[in-house]
C-alpha cells in the first residue's frame, strides 16, 4: 500500500531581503521571500518526482500570492522542505532526546543541549539533519553532501553552491567515522539562513 504525502514549503519573510539583488523576483522587483523563486523550482522538481501534474497555473506568482496571505494569517508548526512523513526524522531526534517540532522549548536549557541530530545513511554518509542541510570544513573548504547519498536538495544549499560559499563532497568524504567532537558545523534553509554549530558525538 502507497503511503499518502504532501509537498510542504516553508520560506523566510523578512523586509530587510529587499535590498538584496540575488534575492530579487524573476522579473527584477525586491521580493520579502528568502530564495522564493527557488523554492517554486523544488516544488515543481518534486512534483514531477511524485509523477504529479503541475497546474499550468502554478507559477511564481501563484506561490508568491500563498506566501502574502500566509503573511497576513501566521500560522506555527511549519516545517523545512520535507513531505509530511517526518516519522523517520522525528525517531532520530528522539534518540539522542531532541523534542520533535512544534513541542514547546525545555525550561531548563544546559550549555550543552542538543537542539538537532544529523543523519545518515546506511553506508554511513552523513546527509543532512531534521530540518537542515549541513556543511563541514575539509581541505579548506566548506563541504555539503551530495545529493546521492539522500539529502534534500534545500533551496539555501543551492543558493550557496552557486555563489562559491560552500561545495558538494564527493561520495562518502563526509562520512560518520570522520566526524570529530565539538567540531563546527555550517547548518542552514530556507528559513533559519546559515549558523555554525559544534557537533557532539553520541
Amino acid at each position: 500500500m502507497t503511503e499518502s504525502f504532501s509537498l510542504l514549503c516553508t520560506t523566510r519573510f523578512d523586509p530587510c531581503l529587499e535590498v538584496f539583488e540575488w534575492n530579487n523576483a524573476p522579473d527584477g522587483t525586491p521580493s520579502p521571500y528568502l530564495l522564493l523563486a527557488y523554492q517554486l523550482d523544488r516544488l515543481v522538481s518534486s512534483t514531477h518526482l511524485s509523477h504529479w501534474t503541475v497546474s499550468d497555473s502554478f507559477d511564481y506568482t501563484a506561490l508568491k500570492n500563498v506566501c502574502d496571505e500566509a503573511v497576513r494569517k501566521p500560522t506555527t508548526g511549519t516545517l523545512s522542505m520535507k513531505t509530511t512523513n517526518r516519522q523517520a526524522y522525528d525517531d532520530a531526534r528522539a534518540r539522542v532526546g531532541v523534542p520533535p517540532l512544534g513541542a514547546p522549548r525545555p525550561r531548563n536549557i544546559t550549555p550543552n543541549h542538543l537542539d538537532d541530530v544529523i543523519l545518515f545513511n546506511p553506508s554511513g554518509a552523513i546527509m543532512e539533519s531534521s530540518i537542515c542541510n549541513v556543511a563541514f570544513y575539509r581541505h579548506g573548504r566548506w563541504l555539503t553532501p551530495p545529493l546521492t547519498v539522500g539529502c534534500i536538495p534545500g533551496v539555501f544549499r543551492r543558493w550557496l553552491l552557486e555563489n562559491g560559499r560552500i561545495h558538494e563532497a564527493d561520495g562518502l568524504s563526509i562520512s560518520l567515522d570522520t566526524i570529530e567532537n565539538n567540531e563546527w558545523v555550517l547548518v542552514f534553509n530556507g528559513v533559519t539562513g546559515v549558523s555554525a554549530r559544534a557537533s557532539a558525538l553520541r
